[in-house]
Protein backbone atom coordinates (compact mmCIF):
# COMPACT_ATOMS: atom_id res chain seq x y z
CA UNK A 1 0.00 0.00 0.00
CA UNK A 2 1.14 3.67 -0.25
CA UNK A 3 1.36 5.47 3.06
CA UNK A 4 -0.44 8.69 1.46
CA UNK A 5 3.41 10.22 1.64
CA UNK A 6 2.78 12.04 -2.06
CA UNK A 7 -0.75 12.56 -0.70
CA UNK A 8 0.04 14.64 2.21
CA UNK A 9 2.74 16.69 0.34
CA UNK A 10 0.42 17.37 -1.92
CA UNK A 11 -2.35 18.68 0.73
CA UNK A 12 0.09 20.66 2.46
CA UNK A 13 1.56 22.34 -0.71
CA UNK A 14 -2.27 23.09 -1.40
CA UNK A 15 -2.96 24.46 2.22
CA UNK A 16 -5.57 21.61 2.92
CA UNK A 17 -5.32 20.49 6.64
CA UNK A 18 -4.45 16.97 6.89
CA UNK A 19 -3.71 15.37 9.74
CA UNK A 20 -2.70 11.65 10.66
CA UNK A 21 -6.20 10.56 11.14
CA UNK A 22 -7.40 11.65 7.61
CA UNK A 23 -4.75 9.38 6.62
CA UNK A 24 -5.50 6.56 8.40
CA UNK A 25 -9.11 7.08 7.03
CA UNK A 26 -7.58 6.86 3.64
CA UNK A 27 -5.82 4.06 4.19
CA UNK A 28 -8.23 2.10 4.95
CA UNK A 29 -10.46 3.28 2.28
CA UNK A 30 -7.51 1.98 0.06
CA UNK A 31 -7.61 -1.25 1.70
CA UNK A 32 -10.96 -1.61 1.67
CA UNK A 33 -11.05 -0.74 -2.07
CA UNK A 34 -8.27 -2.94 -3.39
CA UNK A 35 -10.04 -6.35 -1.34
CA UNK A 36 -13.52 -4.94 -3.19
CA UNK A 37 -11.71 -4.28 -6.53
CA UNK A 38 -10.29 -8.06 -6.45
CA UNK A 39 -13.69 -9.80 -7.07
CA UNK A 40 -15.89 -7.55 -7.81
CA UNK A 41 -14.05 -4.70 -11.01
CA UNK A 42 -14.78 -1.60 -8.73
CA UNK A 43 -12.68 0.83 -10.64
CA UNK A 44 -10.30 0.71 -13.16
CA UNK A 45 -7.84 1.63 -10.38
CA UNK A 46 -5.85 -0.82 -10.50
CA UNK A 47 -2.24 0.01 -8.48
CA UNK A 48 -1.90 2.33 -4.98
CA UNK A 49 0.19 4.94 -6.96
CA UNK A 50 -3.21 5.70 -9.27
CA UNK A 51 -5.63 5.53 -6.19
CA UNK A 52 -3.03 7.89 -4.77
CA UNK A 53 -3.11 9.92 -7.65
CA UNK A 54 -7.12 9.64 -7.96
CA UNK A 55 -7.02 10.48 -4.47
CA UNK A 56 -5.09 14.18 -4.53
CA UNK A 57 -7.66 14.77 -7.97
CA UNK A 58 -10.42 14.50 -5.67
CA UNK A 59 -9.19 16.55 -2.63
CA UNK A 60 -8.08 19.31 -4.66
CA UNK A 61 -11.14 21.26 -5.16
CA UNK A 62 -10.98 21.72 -0.75
CA UNK A 63 -9.10 24.59 -2.23
CA UNK A 64 -11.40 26.59 -3.16
CA UNK A 65 -15.07 24.96 -1.73
CA UNK A 66 -16.10 26.70 1.09
CA UNK A 67 -16.82 24.12 4.38
CA UNK A 68 -19.79 22.04 3.88
CA UNK A 69 -21.72 20.12 6.47
CA UNK A 70 -23.34 18.18 3.83
CA UNK A 71 -22.30 16.21 1.40
CA UNK A 72 -23.80 14.44 -2.19
CA UNK A 73 -21.92 12.12 -4.50
CA UNK A 74 -23.96 11.17 -7.74
CA UNK A 75 -22.73 8.43 -9.05
CA UNK A 76 -20.20 7.70 -6.23
CA UNK A 77 -18.76 4.28 -7.97
CA UNK A 78 -15.67 3.59 -6.48
CA UNK A 79 -15.91 6.02 -3.68
CA UNK A 80 -14.23 8.92 -5.55
CA UNK A 81 -14.09 11.71 -4.65
CA UNK A 82 -16.84 11.16 -1.83
CA UNK A 83 -14.70 8.80 0.42
CA UNK A 84 -11.70 10.92 -0.39
CA UNK A 85 -13.80 13.76 1.08
CA UNK A 86 -15.38 12.49 3.72
CA UNK A 87 -11.75 11.71 5.02
CA UNK A 88 -10.50 15.19 4.96
CA UNK A 89 -13.80 16.66 6.08
CA UNK A 90 -15.28 13.59 8.97
CA UNK A 91 -17.61 15.73 10.50
CA UNK A 92 -19.21 16.26 7.31
CA UNK A 93 -22.63 14.04 6.51
CA UNK A 94 -22.36 12.19 3.47
CA UNK A 95 -25.04 10.74 1.59
CA UNK A 96 -23.68 8.58 -1.84
CA UNK A 97 -25.89 7.89 -4.84
CA UNK A 98 -24.73 4.75 -6.70
CA UNK A 99 -27.08 2.32 -8.43
CA UNK A 100 -24.92 -0.40 -9.16
CA UNK A 101 -25.35 -2.67 -6.01
CA UNK A 102 -21.84 -4.53 -5.87
CA UNK A 103 -20.42 -0.40 -5.52
CA UNK A 104 -23.14 0.54 -3.73
CA UNK A 105 -22.40 -2.58 -1.18
CA UNK A 106 -18.89 -1.32 -1.08
CA UNK A 107 -19.70 2.26 -0.56
CA UNK A 108 -21.40 1.59 2.79
CA UNK A 109 -18.44 -1.13 3.93
CA UNK A 110 -15.96 0.93 3.07
CA UNK A 111 -17.31 4.32 5.07
CA UNK A 112 -18.63 2.66 8.07
CA UNK A 113 -14.66 1.32 8.39
CA UNK A 114 -13.64 5.01 7.88
CA UNK A 115 -15.60 5.98 10.43
CA UNK A 116 -17.73 7.87 8.45
CA UNK A 117 -21.33 9.58 8.80
CA UNK A 118 -22.74 8.51 5.53
CA UNK A 119 -25.81 6.88 3.68
CA UNK A 120 -25.90 5.26 0.62
CA UNK A 121 -28.77 5.48 -1.51
CA UNK A 122 -28.80 2.51 -4.52
CA UNK A 123 -30.80 4.56 -7.09
CA UNK A 124 -30.56 6.79 -9.70
CA UNK A 125 -30.23 10.59 -9.02
CA UNK A 126 -33.47 11.42 -10.67
CA UNK A 127 -35.81 9.11 -8.53
CA UNK A 128 -33.87 10.66 -5.49
CA UNK A 129 -36.11 13.20 -3.31
CA UNK A 130 -36.21 13.73 -0.11
CA UNK A 131 -32.80 14.14 0.18
CA UNK A 132 -30.55 17.62 0.35
CA UNK A 133 -26.90 18.73 1.05
CA UNK A 134 -24.77 21.80 1.20
CA UNK A 135 -22.42 20.81 -1.53
CA UNK A 136 -23.90 18.25 -4.36
CA UNK A 137 -20.81 16.78 -6.06
CA UNK A 138 -19.93 14.11 -8.93
CA UNK A 139 -17.51 12.90 -11.15
CA UNK A 140 -17.53 12.67 -14.89
CA UNK A 141 -21.18 11.51 -14.64
CA UNK A 142 -22.36 13.89 -17.37
CA UNK A 143 -22.43 17.50 -18.80
CA UNK A 144 -23.55 20.41 -16.93
CA UNK A 145 -26.77 21.30 -18.65
CA UNK A 146 -28.17 17.66 -18.38
CA UNK A 147 -26.72 17.72 -14.51
CA UNK A 148 -28.53 20.96 -13.30
CA UNK A 149 -31.75 19.72 -14.00
CA UNK A 150 -31.70 16.31 -12.28
CA UNK A 151 -29.92 17.71 -9.06
CA UNK A 152 -31.26 21.28 -8.23
CA UNK A 153 -34.16 20.09 -6.11
CA UNK A 154 -31.48 18.56 -4.22
CA UNK A 155 -28.77 20.83 -3.85
CA UNK A 156 -29.14 24.08 -1.07
CA UNK A 157 -25.63 25.65 -1.50
CA UNK A 158 -22.97 24.48 -4.14
CA UNK A 159 -22.15 22.17 -7.42
CA UNK A 160 -18.87 20.65 -7.60
CA UNK A 161 -17.93 18.43 -10.82
CA UNK A 162 -15.24 16.54 -11.86
CA UNK A 163 -15.18 16.64 -15.18
CA UNK A 164 -12.51 16.25 -18.78
CA UNK A 165 -12.45 18.87 -21.45
CA UNK A 166 -14.88 17.78 -23.81
CA UNK A 167 -17.88 19.14 -20.86
CA UNK A 168 -15.88 22.89 -20.50
CA UNK A 169 -18.32 24.30 -23.25
CA UNK A 170 -21.26 25.83 -21.40
CA UNK A 171 -20.12 25.75 -18.12
CA UNK A 172 -19.09 29.62 -17.94
CA UNK A 173 -22.65 30.55 -19.20
CA UNK A 174 -24.09 28.31 -16.59
CA UNK A 175 -22.38 30.32 -14.30
CA UNK A 176 -19.61 27.84 -13.34
CA UNK A 177 -15.86 28.80 -12.09
CA UNK A 178 -13.42 26.78 -13.64
CA UNK A 179 -10.07 25.57 -11.91
CA UNK A 180 -7.81 22.53 -13.28
CA UNK A 181 -5.34 20.36 -11.75
CA UNK A 182 -3.24 18.51 -13.76
CA UNK A 183 -5.69 16.88 -16.07
CA UNK A 184 -8.85 17.05 -14.19
CA UNK A 185 -11.38 20.35 -14.38
CA UNK A 186 -13.49 21.18 -11.98
CA UNK A 187 -16.69 23.21 -12.02
CA UNK A 188 -18.04 24.82 -9.08
CA UNK A 189 -20.95 26.70 -8.68
CA UNK A 190 -22.41 28.72 -5.65
CA UNK A 191 -26.16 28.78 -5.33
Amino acid sequence: MSGFASFGRAMHGFGIACDSAALERLAIFERAFFAWNATHNISAVRDSHTFERYCVDCAYPLCFVRPFASLLDVGSGGGFPALVLGALVPSARLCLVEPNKKKAAFLLVAAQQMGLSCTILRDRIENVQAQSAELLCSRALCAPEIFLPLVAHICTRAILLYTGSQRLENAAAMGFAHARYEKIHYLYKEL
